[in-house]
């Protein structure tokens, strides 16, 4: 025992100073970690001397880190906001050109893979240095300007964004062609779906007979508010179901909060009244740390003129997405019009040009990758067969920065002319100006069909020849509205045009309409009009398609008394007693909600596990986002029941037991569910330490079929509101703060503001930094 004892205090006496050193070897790792991070962060005050700067520029913040920059011209403008993107968000803006580009697992490694063998397919960087050697003179002046200031902010960090710590590698240089892949970037969040839909629609148009087809992928519903052509009949119920109907699967695409939240949105509206122009607009997106956009204010000279441009810009790209210019106004919403096709290659296609492309990876090792290019677009095999994609970002000009001239537009007409051939994803644009006229048009580069008045989204047969011309579609081809005898425009991803302008755009998957009608029916009631009665429209969570469910609900738990095991008239009171909103409060929404879900997922997820094991994203509520209306249309006429199930209430009553026992038997609202759940894309990889990269979980109210579209990692990452002759007063509110360093004072300073449904005006406030940017 004593010898024992004896060794214990030997190893004690050897193990105490062990540890003590240890100790002191983490505590110096942590002090040297904190203080690299420290060092990461952006300079505010005082001068920066930096090189290829056409003249001095001074960059003011106010309290929340926004920026005010003001120069004697705009090229030197544009360096400093270049400047700024890369000292706050140089990582973010990494992240999207290499996304594009399919350059990512050579950043974060093997998890980036997956994208790389997606989107290296299209080339993206060969052809954004292609179309950089097209842009007029003073578009690649600027994009140089542009490109040198975001390389002097970030050398002129003390040490490389924290990422590039974590990630064990350097940031790279900006390239001035990188700016054009950023705009790539959106193509891909925007129209990106479109292949997995129309992938999708291919599958169940050879697996369905016509009639089936038809019903499944209607055209249009009840709820559809399109600004010219009226909307055509819905199709008649087959009789009959297709073999692979309702054959349910283990596991789905759903979730209890915001099955939808792949779905790209957003909401935007015009209104005259009283002789002036108002706008709203809010983008939905996938919400991150940081932010998708980044406020700034620029003020410079322009041929002997003084302009400004206040509102979002993207880090990456030098131009204001949504804004103000002094006279006009902008916001967009994603159009949906159809750019994108599937084409069936023959057995005989022989014609491939193949070469390979090798997929570099972050302490990885490379992968090789066949890239096959036919004369319409990559080439791929699929189990529908060899296919080729074709779409509108292979147009000439499809990156361009056009939308840089919307700081000298003096009205709605100088920016429908501008926004056509914008080198943009197609996107609604609307316009208001200080006049007190409003537009709407679409903004970017879209295909001209050879087959006019014919639309496919189904993948289509070479010998159809529905081909497209080598040049986009004329400018006065475009479609616009301005001033209507109404006095306003909405936009909420609907279908804006039917009949003929309609089928010639075509459907790329838009949305049913159900937040267009709630926003037009709250404009029409709207008697008091101003920026804050319209940010107010924006928080609006009036959930009507939950209202359509519940009168379903309410018929068939009549139909089931007798049946069920459940209290029938407790939740027919819950039902009846609802305020008919999306609150976070509700716990009829939650189950109104959680209900709709299951639906979904005892129908579609077993087509939706096949098929997006095919092609990414193919799922059936992409390929047919009226799915709603589609699925009460056979629960009103009894056709198509599901499985062994008599008739559609059963199979209600069934769905309905295993979401009220989802949300714990009534116990649990709608907040409960929904909660903000959002952060850094690096957060998920750090243990503890991540955690500090996310947002508070808070319960949120809103969903994504309300006008306030509000989910987990999805919703409004932008709402501003704004009438041109009253800029002063204009609102902008966003999901987090300016920086993306995580010790900024603006890392989350937006964070509650926007949980509480609080705007700041969209004008910097009271300068408490200055910055000089002195020109070598």
């Amino acid at each position: 025992m004593g010898i024992y004892k004896g060794r214990m205090k030997l190893i004690a006496r050897i193990i105490k100073p062990l540890l003590g050193i240890s100790v002191l070897l983490v505590l110096l790792i942590l002090a040297t970690g904190w203080g690299a991070l420290k060092l990461s962060l952006p300079k505010l005050d005082g001068s920066v001397q930096v090189e290829d700067l056409n003249h001095d520029v001074k960059i003011y913040r106010d309290d929340n880190g926004v920026p005010d920059i003001q120069s004697s011209d705009r090229a030197s403008a544009f360096y400093a906001l270049g400047f700024l993107h890369s000292q706050e968000r140089f990582f973010q803006m990494d992240l999207l050109r290499r996304s594009a580009s399919g350059e990512l697992s050579e950043l974060i490694g093997k998890s980036g893979l997956k994208i790389d063998r997606q989107r290296r397919l299209w080339l993206l960087r060969q052809q954004a240095k292609r179309q950089l050697d097209k842009l007029p003179p003073t578009q690649r002046e600027l994009m140089s300007s542009y490109t040198s200031g975001v390389n002097a902010g970030l050398e002129g960090l003390q040490s490389r964004p924290f990422e590039y710590w974590i990630l064990r590698t350097e940031p790279q240089k900006w390239k001035t062609e990188d700016s054009l892949l950023v705009i790539a970037a959106m193509y891909f969040d925007l129209q990106g779906h479109q292949a997995g839909r129309e992938y999708m629609r291919g599958w169940i148009k050879e697996n369905s007979n016509p009639e089936q087809t038809q019903f499944l992928f209607p055209t249009a519903s009840d709820w559809d508010k399109p600004l010219s052509g009226y909307t055509p009949v819905p199709p008649s119920v087959p009789e009959t179901a297709p073999e692979w109907w309702a054959q349910s699967e283990q596991g789905s695409h759903a979730t209890a909060s915001g099955m939808d939240e792949g779905m790209k949105g957003s909401n935007g509206w015009l209104i005259q009244r009283d002789g002036k122009a108002y706008l709203a607009n809010d983008m939905h997106l996938g919400l991150s740390l940081p932010g998708i956009w980044y406020k700034a204010k620029l003020e410079y000279g322009e041929q002997n003129e003084q302009r400004q441009l206040t509102g979002v810009t993207l880090p990456g790209v030098p131009f204001m997405v949504s804004g103000y210019n002094g006279h006009v106004a902008w916001g967009l919403t994603n159009s949906y019009v159809d750019t994108f096709d599937w084409i069936k290659l023959p057995s005989s296609q022989n014609s491939f040009k193949e070469h390979n492309e090798t997929l570099f990876v972050n302490h990885g090792k490379p992968e090789e990758l066949t890239v096959r290019e036919s004369e319409w677009g990559p080439a791929v095999y699929t189990p529908l067969g060899d296919m080729a994609m074709r779409w509108a970002i292979q147009l000439p000009d499809s990156l361009n920065l056009n939308f840089l001239d919307l700081d000298k537009a003096l009205s709605v007409y100088d920016v429908v002319a501008t926004a056509n051939h914008s080198g943009i994803p197609a996107q609604n644009i609307l316009v208001a100006d200080s006049q007190g006229n409003i537009a709407w048009t679409l903004a970017g580069l879209l295909p001209d069909r050879t087959l006019k008045g014919i639309q496919d989204s189904f993948p289509i047969d070479t010998e159809q020849n529905i081909g497209w011309n080598s040049t986009p579609l004329a400018q006065e081809k475009y479609p616009a509205q301005i001033n209507p005898v109404s006095g306003m425009i909405v936009s909420a991803n609907n279908r804006m045009l039917f009949e003929q302008e309609g089928q010639y755009l075509g459907d790329g998957g838009a949305d049913m309409g159900v937040r267009a009608t709630a926003i037009t029916s709250k404009l029409e009631q709207l008697t008091d009009v101003s920026s804050d009665t319209l940010y107010q429209v924006q928080l609006d969570n009036t959930a009507m398609l939950a209202q359509s469910w519940k009168v379903w609900l309410m018929r068939s738990l009549e139909h089931t008394k007798t049946h069920s095991e459940l209290d029938i008239e407790h939740l027919q009171t819950l039902l009846e007693e609802w305020d008919g909103k999306a609150d976070k409060d509700s716990v009829a929404y939650a189950l109104l909600s959680t209900w709709r879900k299951n639906v979904y997922e005892k129908l579609f997820s077993g087509i939706d596990e096949q098929l997006s094991q095919q092609w990414p994203g193919a799922i059936y509520r992409r390929a047919n986002p009226r799915w709603d209306a589609t699925v009460q249309a056979l629960m009103f006429n009894n056709k198509w029941v599901p499985g062994s199930y008599e008739n559609w209430h059963l199979f209600t009553l069934d769905t309905l037991k295993r979401s009220w026992q989802e949300i714990g038997n009534g116990s649990m609202v709608w907040g409960d569910i929904n909660k903000s759940h959002y952060g850094h894309p690096l957060a998920n990889a750090l243990p503890v330490v991540g955690n500090w990269l996310k947002v508070p979980s808070s319960p949120l109210s809103g969903d994504n079929n309300v006008i306030h579209v509000n989910l987990a990692r999805f919703g409004a990452s932008e709402s501003f509101a704004i009438s041109p002759s009253e800029g002063e007063n204009a609102l902008l509110s966003l999901p987090a703060g300016q920086s993306g360093h995580p010790l900024s004072h603006w890392w989350l300073n937006g964070f509650e503001d926007w949980v509480e449904g609080k705007a700041q005006l969209l004008q910097p406030g009271l300068k408490t930094h200055e910055l000089i940017l002195m020109a070598r």
